[in-house]
């Protein structure tokens, strides 16, 4: 896998900076729920001139890094052996907050709006952005996505893409645009035995798709409604209040659980007599914080990755001695490259993930 490093100016211009730089070691954690992380060893002095604004792409792989930290040691004649880290480029997100004012961005539905997020929600020294695969450009103002003063964009928008099972995607292909980074909205797929549309991703030390899984689970913050409400600002209004089914709850095997949610701080600044439904959607993206904590931990075999599995897909894992099967999102995949190969590691659910922090999702 070729790792390469492309320098960006105060302006925002793209220039390759070193191609095919070697390495020993080479983490690429994605996530579906935050920016995603790397980190390299390289077996060569540092390639480019520190510190600096960089892009790191590694072929194959679509999304695309932001060198954040250099660390280097010297021991004699042995060289140095420089490690770069940083987030991939989604943390462009991060650094934008939201102003004193609060803010908001707007479209006809969901993925209008998170591509208005992605397009509108950078600093101004970002390299030239362009929608891509999944996204569509705003057409009209019923949808939003909003927060208040000092959050940042990138929570604002996983907090809004997770609720629809999807993510963002920042990617950097310099053979199709070198001045441009493509943004895109990524669905992932059902892919559990309950559906007949695409062959099953099932990971299992019997069927030889894993070689070892770790699986927690702790269902006591698992509810099965929440009661959500919010205060109009209009004076004399009353509390508008709805009720959400939580995602997922299952009678058989769950108790029964009320969680009760002030959602005001989810709904748009700008209206001041939200409706029920607009409660109702603010209380149904809160709900994500009131699912099981389920995590399954699997050492995959890296056959089917990216192409019968991929990061966001809804897929099963087996362990087979303790009779549990779990029926969960990919959370986070770690691949890790070295002189013997590449090692593939997958988490499926999350132990502890907070989607909704400030996002509104409002129809008005």
């Amino acid at each position: 896998m070729i790792l390469s490093f492309h320098h960006v100016a105060p302006d925002g211009a793209i220039a390759l900076a070193a191609a095919n730089v070697p390495y020993t070691n080479l983490q690429w954690n994605r996530s579906y729920s935050a920016p995603g992380t790397f980190t390299a060893q390289l077996a060569c002095a540092l390639p480019v001139e520190w510190p600096g604004r960089y892009l790191v792409t590694l072929d194959g792989c679509d999304e695309t890094g932001i060198v954040e930290k250099v660390e280097v040691s010297e021991e004699g004649a042995g060289g140095t052996s420089p490690v770069v880290s940083g987030r991939f480029a989604e943390s462009l997100m991060s650094r934008y907050r939201i102003g004193r004012a609060g803010g908001a961005v707007r479209g006809a539905d969901w993925r209008q709006a998170a591509t208005a997020a992605m397009l509108e929600w950078v600093m101004g020294d970002a390299p030239a952005l362009k929608a891509g695969q999944g996204c569509e450009e705003p057409t009209g103002s019923s949808y939003a996505i909003a927060g208040e003063a000092g959050d940042d964009a990138a929570t604002l928008l996983y907090a809004a893409l997770n609720a629809h099972g999807a993510y963002p995607l920042l990617t950097y292909d310099r053979d199709a645009d070198d001045q441009a980074i493509e943004v895109r909205i990524v669905e992932g797929l059902d892919r559990t035995r309950g559906q007949s549309e695409r062959p099953f991703a099932l990971f299992s030390l019997g069927m030889g798709t894993a070689s070892s899984l770790a699986y927690s689970g702790d269902w006591s913050c698992a509810c099965s409604v929440v009661e959500a409400f919010a205060k109009p600002s209009a004076e004399g209004a009353g509390v508008i209040g709805a009720e959400v089914a939580v995602e997922g709850f299952d009678a058989e095997t769950q108790w029964e659980q009320r969680a009760v949610e002030d959602v005001g701080s989810l709904i748009d600044a700008e209206n001041e007599a939200p409706s029920a439904g607009e409660v109702a959607e603010a209380g149904r993206v809160r709900s994500y914080d009131h699912m099981p904590a389920l995590a399954v931990d699997c050492a995959v075999v890296p056959a089917g990755y990216r192409t019968r599995w991929d990061l966001g897909d809804m897929v099963e894992a087996e362990l087979s001695g303790a009779g549990i099967v779990a029926r969960a999102r990919v959370e986070a995949v770690r691949e890790t490259y070295k002189d013997g190969g590449v090692a593939v590691e997958a988490t499926v659910g999350a132990k502890s993930i907070s989607r909704a922090r400030r996002a509104l999702m409002g129809r008005r």
